[in-house]
């Protein structure tokens, strides 16, 4: 807790007013009191408001953050999908140059053989 919180709320506990015989409490012991009670209070507004704006702009900048990853979750998506298709043809490509490679030896042994 603050240390002045706490050092105004255990004087407010605490606070003790002289009473003059013939008036009953001591206006000025009582007035400077009542300063000191709405000083404080003032303060907590103050604090109150504060922490409302804090907290609003903790807010909006999580709507912020969170509408940058949602949108670097898509990017991701994406890329995975564009990856998953490069590898795909890139097998489709590795079996057609197999397949090249193959026919062009099978040709070439054929050619040869016809040459003999």
């Amino acid at each position: 807790m603050n240390y002045k919180i706490k050092n105004i709320r255990e004087e407010i506990l605490n606070k003790k007013f002289r009473k003059d015989l013939r008036a009953g409490y001591d206006a000025y012991q009582v007035d400077v009191f009542f300063d000191t009670v709405l000083s404080y209070i003032r303060y907590l507004e103050n604090e109150i408001e504060n922490t409302d704006n804090i907290s609003n702009n903790l807010k909006t900048e999580n709507v912020v953050l969170k509408k940058q990853l949602e949108e670097i979750e898509n990017k991701r998506f994406v890329a995975e999908h564009e990856l998953s298709e490069l590898k795909e043809d890139g097998y489709k490509n590795q079996k057609i140059i197999k397949d090249l490679s193959l026919w062009k030896t099978t040709y070439a042994n054929s050619k040869n053989d016809k040459d003999k």
